[in-house]
């Protein structure tokens, strides 16, 4: 099968690998959709620990082609979403219920074979059967608002709250989507691409704002003069960290959702926090979240379609990995039976 391979940090092919077969307790599957990550960029680059060479590709949906021993729940033709994240299940963090810590975590796409290609190979119990009413697009959209909904979980979004999202890409949509869900009275989000801004208005943003020629301190002071309850870095730049901080009220919480590249600080004065209490906390993988993504989607409560701004072939995938960041671009889609 032809799949794409990261060879090494900086170095990838598109290549004949050969055709799996699954073992006991694996489907084989053909991948139709997948998606483009930030994460896939930083383990190009070798800023993100991966097993070399890899098959890249953690976002994905398809069809199930065969099944190996043991696997009783699934059959062939049916469409699954893959959680791509495999723990071990004996760690103090798995027997305590975080899961997504796992000292031994593997990950499709990260030291597995990944999506990447024409085939996957799959553990099935990372496998979820989508229903007829989800496509394999929508289906490869499941892990990034997996993360999502872990992400809603840490900021502890109640109803009545005043949410704000720094950063208007895929996943800063998505949260967008869940907080107002869950019951947030007002969802302002700051994103300086006008197009997204736009894609974020149609989806509901109660306020949507320009970060490059709009106060967003002084935006939500005019409808919440105390600060957000919940404030959202989604951008994944230390910039809006170090800002995010600044803009929720006493006794709030900011969650770190986007990747803030490793060798950046902010800073943060005890004193400030130790008044204000507010909590900090970053937001990891998807615990417990995939089957949940796969619900609201499936009774349409969220919607991922308008995040998937261009199909790529296997073949392409050195441009769609160059084109990603785009201004114009959301999620890129590799679509490997296309072209």
């Amino acid at each position: 099968m032809k799949a794409v391979v990261f060879e090494r940090v900086g170095e990838m092919a598109i290549r004949d690998v050969g055709t799996p077969s699954p073992g006991p307790e694996e489907v084989l599957m053909s991948v139709e959709a997948a998606g483009i990550c930030g994460t896939d960029k930083h383990i190009f680059s070798g800023k993100y620990t991966a097993r070399y060479p890899l098959i890249p590709g953690h976002e994905y949906a398809g069809r199930v082609t065969a099944l190996g021993a043991g696997v009783t729940d699934l059959a062939v033709g049916d469409l699954i979403s893959v959680d791509p994240n495999i723990t071990c299940g004996r760690c103090h963090y798995c027997q305590h219920g975080k899961t997504h810590l796992c000292l031994n975590l593997e990950a499709l796409g990260v030291t597995r074979a990944g999506g990447f290609a024409e085939l996957s190979l799959v553990p099935a119990k990372q496998a979820y059967r989508l229903p007829d009413t989800v496509s394999a697009e929508e289906g490869a959209l499941i892990e990034p608002l997996a993360c999502a909904i872990h992400g809603l979980h840490m900021g502890r979004v109640e109803a009545g709250d005043t949410v704000v999202i720094l950063g208007g890409g895929t996943m800063g949509g998505l949260l967008m989507q869940l907080a107002r869900n869950a019951g947030a009275a007002r969802v302002l989000v700051a994103e300086p691409i006008e197009g997204r801004r736009k894609t974020l208005a149609e989806l509901g943003a109660d306020v949507v704002m320009n970060p490059l020629t709009d106060d967003v301190l002084a935006t939500i002071h005019k409808l919440d003069p105390e600060g957000a309850d919940v404030v959202y870095e989604a951008a994944g730049r230390p910039d809006t960290a170090q800002q995010a901080i600044g803009l929720a009220r006493k006794g709030g919480t900011v969650v770190f959702f986007g990747c803030v590249e490793p060798e950046h600080d902010i800073k943060v004065n005890p004193a400030m926090m130790n008044d204000r209490e507010l909590t900090i906390c970053g937001s990891f993988n998807n615990p417990f979240t995939h089957k949940a993504a796969v619900d609201l989607v499936s009774s349409g409560r969220i919607r991922v379609e308008p995040f998937v701004s261009r199909r790529f072939a296997l073949d392409e995938f050195p441009e769609a990995f160059d084109y990603f960041g785009a201004p114009d671009s959301y999620k890129l889609m590799i679509v490997p039976g296309s072209g």
